[in-house]
């Protein structure tokens, strides 16, 4: 049924442009799964040949599997969110570069109780970037992650840019599980937020070779952690850059080396309670290397069984 041929018939709302899929009252898609599998199934399935569909104000009580080709889009207005209530997943395994199935999410509120908020996952190269989307695991769900990436294509990319919020309301979780691949904060006014009024394990976990990439954040980390960041893997890379790390936690620490790991700090503040026994780095296999940064911490900085490094060269964000 492609959308050109029934795109207005009995459904006023519903755009008569060829690649677009209205999803909403009115409109000839009742659920965002639908219109993505239209979308795929009449032929868009690269980003060379994109499809678009577009999401009314409301609530969707539905598990949602994006697609390469199909970029999804909120409608939202001034108290009128779009939000998904279940678990989405960004999963491919069918050849192609990471540039062929690059999609883009922008304006949509990801909620769950149970599961993984959002994963990304397979084995091919893919790209996924949001813009002003709210990743939520609501208060009294599972411990659960937000967002986790296990995709082992090689150039994975996930993005996170400007007005996004990830906020966990459940105590002793992980918010990110970075198990592959590479993640990036891009933009300021992106945050991972602690909400459940109790500490939680790690902001953010990194695994086999992952990265994260924080850059030009004003608040990016917040909250009660007994680590902000937990660095396990043998190759695993955190880079915070113009960034805010706050633990509010006292004892905890900011970053946890308990493999081989580094982390780059440059022009970030990192900020603790007056009473927080931690430090800003913390381990024995991993390597610190900050320049430029504004560090309050009342007493050791840095654990001194890390590498220690001062880098004073000039950082430009990854394309």
């Amino acid at each position: 049924m492609p959308n050109k041929i029934q795109g207005q018939v009995g459904f006023p709302a519903q755009a008569p442009a060829d690649a677009i899929y209205n999803v909403g009252p009115g409109c000839l898609f009742a659920t965002i799964q639908a219109a993505i599998d239209q979308a795929v199934a009449d032929g868009y399935t690269t980003a060379a040949n994109p499809a678009l569909v577009q999401v009314a104000p409301g609530a969707y009580a539905e598990n949602v599997a994006f697609k390469p080709g199909v970029n999804v889009v909120g409608l939202a207005s001034a108290g009128q969110a779009c939000v998904i209530t279940g678990n989405c997943t960004y999963s491919h395994s069918a050849g192609g570069t990471r540039n062929d199935n690059t999609i883009s999410v922008n304006n949509l509120v990801f909620r769950s109780s149970a599961g993984i908020t959002m994963l990304v996952a397979g084995t091919s190269p893919l790209q996924i970037t949001f813009t002003g989307c709210s990743l939520e695991k609501n208060s009294g769900g599972d411990t659960d992650f937000i967002y986790s990436i296990t995709n082992t294509g090689g150039g994975s990319r996930v993005r996170f840019n400007q007005g996004c919020v990830l906020t966990h309301n459940v105590a002793a979780s992980v918010a990110m599980n970075l198990a592959r691949g590479t993640t990036e904060f891009r933009q300021r006014n992106t945050a991972v937020l602690n909400n459940s009024g109790g500490t939680m394990t790690a902001a953010a976990v990194l695994t086999n070779s992952a990265a994260l990439r924080v850059w030009g954040c004003d608040l990016w980390c917040s909250g009660a952690y007994t680590n902000n960041i937990d660095i396990q893997g043998a190759g695993a890379v955190v880079d915070l850059l113009h960034t805010w790390l706050q633990n509010s936690l006292a004892g905890g620490n900011a970053i946890l080396f308990t493999a081989a790991g580094t982390a780059r700090l440059k022009w970030t503040l990192v900020g603790v309670n007056a009473d927080l026994s931690g430090y800003i780095a913390k381990g024995a296999a991993g390597t610190f290397i900050y320049s430029a940064c504004i560090f309050l911490l009342p007493n050791d900085q840095v654990q001194n069984t890390l590498t220690i490094q001062t880098e004073n060269t000039a950082v430009t964000p990854v394309a």
